[in-house]
């Protein structure tokens, strides 16, 4: 856990590769030990979906992402907000894509979730808010 959580430091700050190396051997470690669906498992695709989408791979930040927004859900049990959280990434990278429809409905599904259970200054929050403000810059460039 404690390189898991050194990887999510480390592509904060914005050491991208050793965030990748951190996350392999976190993932070496834990994965005989996790049944094939769990949450930890769903937090290693976003991380690994973040990753790519620093490394500027989109299309692999976006599959990863739809990966890991499938598997949340299909937890029995699945905790909505991290839903949420993966569905506010998502909408990020769709908009970086110039998919403005499907980021908006990704957002739009997410926000009003995140507002109700999370502080202003969460992280999760504040990233969702970035996410609706560059969303609704693109829309105003594209005229919706």
């Amino acid at each position: 856990m404690q390189d898991f959580r050194l990887a999510r430091i480390e592509l904060a700050g914005g050491n991208v590769e050793a965030a990748r190396q951190d996350l392999d051997d976190a993932y070496k470690t834990f994965d005989p030990l996790l049944p094939p669906e769990h949450g930890l498992r769903v937090q290693v695709t976003v991380m690994r979906a973040l990753i790519a989408k620093a490394q500027g791979d989109l299309p692999a930040a976006q599959h990863l992402l739809e990966i890991a927004e499938a598997a949340q859900d299909h937890l029995g049990g699945a905790d909505p907000i991290n839903l949420a959280i993966i569905r506010v990434r998502l909408a990020a990278v769709l908009a970086a894509r110039g998919d403005l429809v499907g980021a908006r409905h990704k957002l739009d599904a997410s926000r009003a979730l995140l507002e109700s259970a999370l502080l202003p200054e969460a992280v999760e929050r504040v990233e969702s808010d970035a996410v609706e403000a560059d969303l609704e810059k693109r829309e105003r460039i594209a005229g919706r």
